[in-house]
């Protein structure tokens, strides 16, 4: 035989119809509760000033609901130090060195010079009376680079072949043999020449490089003939070996030497 099972019921409220207990509490009971809430309402007074201390009301305006204390994440330990830069405000300041701001002119007149020889080979024309040749065998393969830093139409063959005339020459053998001043190997329009860096040493200045030809026909216009250059050259190294032999014999006459002869070592 079946039983259904009744649900439970619920006891009896504590309270009569007029609301009160019908358990009184005892005046010790109603002293701790009272106490109880004036504690809670002193602790929740404490922590609303300390919130509006830190600029902060405690509530939200909106929604009536207390704040979090940590409204964003705390970074982490190791990126504490960080700084994150805005580049769009940074200026620069030339490393705290006084320089001059860059000026359009200048940046134009930089890239014509930069540009102003070209980089590449030019092709050849189809008409071979347009192509340049070479000034010894006549062909048209030249060498570019002897084309673009000396303006000479000169092939690699002829090159090869007379070292006499297409050799480079340093401006230290320019200044020496053919007694070239520093104004004059400077100057492009007298001297076409080469920048290559220095072999020596990268933090050197490039070397510059002259064609052998070129620096001799100067020479001959300046002085009038090899012949009278080398004479030029003879007269100078005669009066650089007289000044340094008088030069000793200053220095000798004014030293303190004792020079004894060999007669009278014993």
């Amino acid at each position: 035989m079946n039983t259904a099972r009744s649900p439970p019921k619920t006891p009896p409220g504590c309270r009569d119809n007029n609301g009160n207990s019908p358990f009184p509490l005892t005046p010790e009971q109603v002293k701790r509760t009272e106490m109880n809430q004036l504690k809670a309402k002193a602790l929740f007074a404490e922590r609303l000033k300390e919130k509006q201390g830190k600029g902060g009301n405690g509530t939200d305006s909106v929604t009536g609901k207390r704040e979090r204390e940590d409204r964003y994440i705390q970074p982490a330990r190791k990126f504490m130090n960080y700084i994150e830069y805005d580049f769009s405000k940074i200026k620069d300041t030339k490393g705290g060195f006084i320089v001059d701001d860059d000026k359009p002119e200048g940046r134009k007149k930089w890239d014509e010079k930069l540009f102003s020889k070209p980089f590449i080979e030019p092709p050849l024309s189809l008409d071979p009376a347009k192509n340049a040749k070479c000034r010894e065998c006549r062909s048209v393969e030249l060498d570019f680079t002897y084309q673009r830093d000396f303006n000479c139409d000169v092939c690699s063959k002829c090159i090869k072949d007379l070292p006499e005339k297409y050799s480079l020459l340093t401006k230290t053998e320019c200044r020496t043999d053919y007694l070239l001043t520093e104004p004059e190997l400077k100057d492009v329009e007298i001297l076409p020449h080469r920048l290559k860096p220095n072999p020596h040493a990268s933090n050197w200045s490039n070397m510059m490089l002259y064609l052998r030809y070129q620096a001799e026909e100067f020479a001959i216009r300046k002085w009038g003939s090899l012949e009278k250059l080398d004479e030029i050259h003879t007269e100078r190294e005669t009066k650089k070996k007289t000044a340094k032999d008088k030069r000793f014999m200053t220095r000798l006459e004014g030293s303190s030497l004792i020079v004894i002869d060999e007669t009278h070592c014993f």
